[in-house]
């Protein structure tokens, strides 16, 4: 029995894909360690979305490589998005590499695999689908990735109702476009089927929804929103800019009319929606101007939360061809003006928080004393923090009512009531 040991790099989607590698070592009856230092066998489960994580990747692996020159770890096993891409040329690269895991194109998780849960106790990502067909122009996914295939309902219930018998309260729906879910088994509507499946099951208290293609989510889904109180008020919507010209090179498949559409409809049916998107800024021939209806845009419709990346040239990419690529200190400039004014916005739409009571989970407790949890309003990892002063001992998982006090740039600070 050896100890094995993941480094797990990228989104909650690869996150999914360590805990069912973990879970297939454990089942051979390996033990599994937090610490990589301690193990006989590391596992680097990779990312190459953008370049900067292809690098962090690679760094990674170079680390490991060192420990078992050192004969501090006996093997290696280099998997995920780098693998899938890259796997010949890694091979010869790294000859320290034990093993290269590939998946295959068609895979997609099943609820009896083994499972290593390596969120908390109480919360949990659930993958329904993988792969996907939009073909962005900056976006290797698909090669990476595969087309577009959802699992089916039954097997996506039978595993939420597994993992709230082991004490999961909070599932977060992840896949490339969950939007699309079902629409390569020809059934319509598909997510708003599962959702209501799935808000049946007795303790399963936060249902989110995370990575919803503008173009794909409907006015149905929104209804459901409204009426299912499990679901949280929360969409993750990423846009990626705004200006039509830069949409259709992007081949987004939804105009500025359209989001703009949306986001009114999605905000006179949830008044309380949290709206979180990610733009991209300095994409190919990107002009002052067009950043600028972009930037105006963001000022207008003051998202709750919002993320910005700079436009990341990668080989293989329609858009890697294109001309009028942008330089990286241009790229770097705008980048940083639009997370400026959304500091600012943050910070205003938390002032508008306090006095309120909001319900928190409790997800641990820091060193000066203070409690830490999330509202519905912010998902695991990437979102803000409620800060919660309580005179009562409180267990992680715990949902609790908290009357906010004091609003910081991007977290708020409150009290149990």
């Amino acid at each position: 029995m050896a100890k094995v040991s993941i480094i797990n790099l990228g989104c909650p989607k690869n996150l999914v894909d360590a805990e069912y590698l973990l879970g297939h070592w454990q089942e051979q009856g390996h033990q599994i360690t937090a610490e990589p230092a301690k193990a006989d066998i590391v596992i680097v489960n990779t990312c190459s979305f953008i370049r900067s994580a292809k690098e962090e990747s690679i760094a990674s692996i170079l680390k490991i490589v060192e420990l078992k020159k050192k004969g501090r770890i006996k093997k290696i096993v280099v998997a995920g998005c780098l693998v899938q891409e890259f796997g010949p040329e890694l091979a010869k690269a790294l000859p320290e590499v034990d093993v290269f895991s590939r998946q295959s194109p068609a895979y997609l998780p099943v609820h009896s695999a083994a499972r290593y849960q390596l969120t908390p106790a109480f919360s949990a990502y659930v993958k329904i689908c993988d792969g996907c067909n939009n073909n962005c122009s900056y976006c290797l996914i698909p090669s990476i990735r595969g087309s577009f295939r959802s699992r089916t309902n039954a097997d996506i219930v039978a595993e939420a109702k597994q993992l709230t018998r082991q004490g999961v309260r909070e599932i977060n729906l992840i896949g490339q476009d969950i939007t699309n879910f079902g629409s390569d088994r020809d059934q319509s509507r598909g997510l708003a089927r599962l959702l209501r499946q799935l808000v049946k099951i007795k303790d399963l208290r936060w249902l989110r929804l995370l990575y919803a293609h503008p173009a794909h989510l409907d006015l149905e889904i929104i209804r459901l929103m409204a009426r299912e109180k499990k679901i949280c008020q929360f969409i993750d919507l990423p846009l990626q800019h705004i200006n039509d010209t830069i949409l259709r090179q992007m081949n987004r498949r939804v105009a500025r009319r359209q989001i703009e559409n949306l986001i009114q409809n999605i905000r006179q049916s949830l008044p309380a929606i949290a709206l979180r998107t990610t733009f991209i800024v300095g994409f190919p021939g990107e002009t002052e101007s067009q950043f600028q209806e972009l930037y105006d845009f963001v000022q207008d419709t003051r998202f709750d939360r919002l993320g910005v990346f700079a436009y990341s040239r990668e080989e293989g990419t329609l858009a890697a061809a294109m001309p009028g690529q942008i330089p990286a200190k241009i790229k770097q400039q705008r980048l940083k003006k639009i997370m400026l004014l959304q500091q600012k916005i943050a910070s205003e739409n938390n002032k508008k928080l306090i006095g309120r009571k909001l319900t928190v989970i409790i997800e641990g407790q820091d060193q000066k004393g203070y409690y830490h949890g999330r509202s519905q309003y912010d998902a695991p990892e990437i979102d803000n923090q409620v800060l919660v002063h309580s005179s009562a001992k409180l267990r992680p998982g715990t949902f609790v009512q908290v009357k906010i006090t004091k609003a910081l740039p991007y977290d708020l600070i409150g009290e149990t009531v």
